[in-house]
């Protein structure tokens, strides 16, 4: 019975077959009916003799709409734009899945260049065209929007909170609130502030500056170098003098005026050789003492100085 049910079926919706060497077709009875095959138990199997890595099964909607590939490499999704097949989604026979892509590298790959370097399970490698990575944020889209991404020109990345990457290269946008952007790349690190709540192409304006020299907040009023010197200055030439701290880092004889002039050149800021020692240590430790310059001793001294 159910044989003669089938063969009921393919008679009446289908109106016959072309068999060639190549190819077998079957078409719908009417032109704007479709082909349907139902298993009310078990599974419906297509299979093709195409060998592993070769084109297999291919599944079209409409002539310019959608298509899927199945074969033993790869299952790939398509759509058509621009006069061609794009493929959109691609699954490797290792598991890995690709997005835009067709090779990706990581168990997902995400965007037209899938180069991922590391073992993480997901990668978004993105061209100039993409700078904005990730995005992730509230629903409420003025302004509370954050971003991962990079910088154009350099390649710099960058984690933005109420900010993205803007138009330009190098710049950034915000979207109804003023954005705040850690920049980084070749150990150095800035955090950054974008200024106007809602515009495109803007340039960030540096805040606080991590690099191996030591921290530089404000474009240099303050900082701190490696060794741990503070310094409070003034950005204006010739402004206010301030102060900050120099000590030695080895034991020896160095003067506080000598390693306050070494300090100020350090810095940019005026040369002198205007000091106080605070206290100073021996090598073997203990309480401070009072300041030597000759004794072989560390020492913390306080400089008078101002930005050249």
């Amino acid at each position: 019975m159910k044989l003669f049910l089938l063969i009921a079926f393919l008679i009446a919706s289908i109106t016959g077959y072309s068999d060639s060497k190549t190819d077998t077709t079957i078409v719908p009875k009417k032109t704007s009916g479709s082909v349907i095959v139902t298993a009310p138990s078990g599974n419906v199997t297509i299979t093709s003799g195409a060998t592993n890595g070769t084109s297999g099964v291919t599944i079209t909607s409409g002539s310019t709409s959608g298509q899927t590939l199945l074969n033993g490499s790869s299952v790939k999704v398509q759509t058509y734009a621009t006069g061609a097949w794009r493929d959109r989604l691609s699954i490797l026979n290792g598991g890995n899945v690709g997005i835009g892509n067709t090779a990706p590298t990581n168990l997902l790959s995400i965007g037209p260049d899938p180069i991922g370097q590391t073992n993480a399970l997901m990668s978004i490698r993105n061209t100039s065209v993409f700078p904005n990575a990730l995005e992730w944020g509230h629903q409420n889209t003025s302004g509370y929007h954050n971003t991962l991404g990079f910088q154009v020109g350099g390649g710099q990345g960058f984690i933005g909170f109420a900010t993205e990457a803007g138009t330009n290269m190098n710049t950034y946008r915000t979207r109804g609130a003023m954005g705040t952007a850690i920049i980084s790349h070749n150990g150095r690190t800035a955090i950054a502030t974008v200024d106007n709540a809602n515009a495109d192409n803007q340039t960030a304006t540096e805040r606080v500056i991590i690099d191996s020299s030591g921290i530089d907040i404000n474009g240099g009023a303050y900082r701190t170098s490696n060794n741990g010197t503070f310094v409070t200055a003034t950005t204006t030439s010739g402004a206010t003098t301030g102060i900050y701290g120099a000590a030695n880092g080895t034991t020896n004889t160095t003067s506080c005026d000598t390693l306050c002039s070494n300090e100020r050149a350090s810095h940019g800021l005026q040369t002198g050789t205007n000091s106080i020692c605070l206290g100073a240590w021996s090598t073997g430790g203990g309480a401070v003492i009072a300041c030597s310059n000759t004794d072989n001793m560390f020492r913390h001294c306080l400089c008078a100085a101002r930005k050249n």
